[in-house]
This record gives C-alpha cells, structure tokens and sequence, in this order.
C-alpha cells in the first residue's frame, strides 16, 4: 500500500509539472528526503519528520493536506481510505419541483374620502396653533426675564479656601508608578538549526507548539519557569538562552529529550508531556 500510495503522490507531481529541485527549493526539504518519498521510503527519518515533509509535499503540487496524512497511516496498516463518487445519473433523474402559483393583487393606493381629508386639515391646523402658541409664550419669557437684563453674577470664592487649596496641592506627593512594560515571561531561549529539523516545546507544562526549523534558520520562545522539548534531529541544533549560549551537543537525524530551566540545560529519559489539571 505505500508503493502505491507514494504513486500516487509522483503522478501527482509530475502532473503539477513541479521537479524535485524545485521542490526542495520551495520546501528547503533536503532533496535526498524527497527522493525517498518519491520512490516509497518512509523510513529515512522518525515518524514526525515524515508527516511533515508529507504535508509540505502534498501543499506544492496541490494535494489536501489532511487527506494525504490520512492515506499515509492508512497504507502503512495495509488500507485503502475509498473515495464516495457522485453519481451522475442520479443527479440527472431528480425530478424538479412544479413552481408554485403565484398569486397577485393590486397594490395600488385607493384615493383618500372627502371626509378623511377634511380631519387631516383640521388636525394640522390645531397642532399649527399649539406649536404657534408656545413659541410665542417663550418669546414673552424672554423680553420679560431676560433682554433687559444685563448683571452677570459670579460665584466668588474666598482667598483663604484659595491658599489652602494651593498648600495642600503643594503637599500632596506625587504617586508612585509602576512600570509594567516588563513581560511576565521571564525566560527567552532561541532555537538555532543547521539543518532540517522537527521541533516540539512544552511551556512551562501547560502549553505546547511543535514546528519545522529549516538549514540556516532559528525560532524565539518566551516562558516562565521552563521548556520541555523533543528534536527530531538533534544534531543540527543549538540554543540561546537570555542571548547566552547553551552547552549541547546532539546527534544528527536522532530524536532527543530535553529540559531547559533557570539552572541549565539536562536531558530527559522519556518523552515531556503536558502536565494533567488536577
């Protein structure tokens, strides 16, 4: 099942018209992993690496992404993932639906009676002798209370409630402030590769990103207690921590185990997994 699922993925390519050099420098995957791929290889590298390099490899020559992960774990159990086809004759035989009846009327406005009319006029002159009415008693108001009246009063306020504000503005210190600019996260480490590599990092136990690092290419991180990270190819990779180097070494195209903390840099037995909520 996997010759023919990486059949599949040549004819796929091929018909793209995209050759394995221009997929390496599209990907920056090392071609020699692409070869493999091309001819049935699946075990050039840990399973990680792999479901990657598939990923970048069904983007280029416009393959669904998911789906080729898919048929990947399906073939390597001995399976086949069926395809539903729609069946055209099916399609073709629905019976379409009689359109309703549709029914019409005249929506034209009948003309207004004599006596409607004659409220509405009525109306309108009421409302027009109310609104006159109160305009004019507004006007009254203001020639009476108003117009002639030319005193501007101003509330004075005395000269020793003026000194004792000013004293007290004078001894009141001025508040402390906080500056918040600094982030909670404390600790900032880079990921430097060499090569191609599979990175995943656990935060701090609670949060976790994994992600492919390319030849020549490097990643920042920030936490705040801790880092617990798997390298698929341990060897191409380097760490800062604070823009301090770290002491390690890796070997190439294995997968290693490691814990970066405020003490330093040590390796891990077993794979880091996300810690449990209690």
């Amino acid at each position: 099942m996997l010759d023919k699922f990486a059949e599949e993925l040549h004819e796929a390519r091929e018909k793209s018209g995209i050759s394995l050099q221009q997929m390496a420098m599209k990907t920056r995957i090392d071609i020699k992993f692409l070869e493999a791929i091309d001819k049935g290889d699946f075990v050039f590298l840990p399973e990680p690496y792999v479901k990657a390099f598939l990923k970048d490899y069904a983007k280029i020559v416009g393959l669904d992404e998911i789906k080729t992960i898919q048929k990947y774990e399906a073939a390597k159990k001995g399976k086949q993932i069926e395809e539903k086809t729609i069946n055209e004759q099916e399609v073709i035989e629905k019976k379409i639906k009689p359109r309703k009846k549709v029914q019409t009327y005249d929506a034209t406005p009948s003309a207004p009676s004599a006596e409607l009319v004659s409220n509405l006029k009525k109306k309108i002159f009421q409302n027009g002798l109310i609104v006159g009415g109160g305009i004019l008693f507004v006007f009254i108001i203001y020639l009476i209370f108003i117009k002639d009246s030319d005193e501007i009063v101003i509330a004075e306020k005395p000269i020793e409630e003026i000194i004792e504000d000013n004293q007290r503005f004078e001894e009141e210190p001025a508040q402390n402030i906080v500056d918040n600019s600094q982030s909670s996260d404390s600790m900032t480490l880079t990921v430097l590769s060499s090569d191609t590599s599979w990175v995943q990092i656990i935060f701090d136990g609670k949060n976790q990103e994994e992600f492919t690092l390319f030849p020549n290419s490097q990643k920042t991180i920030k936490a705040e207690n801790n880092f617990k990270i798997t390298l698929g190819n341990s060897g191409v990779i380097k760490f800062q921590m604070n823009n301090q180097p770290l002491k390690y070494t890796g070997q190439e195209g294995s997968i290693a185990y490691i814990q970066i903390n405020r003490e330093g840099l040590t390796n891990l037995k077993n794979p880091p997994a996300l810690e449990k909520n209690e």
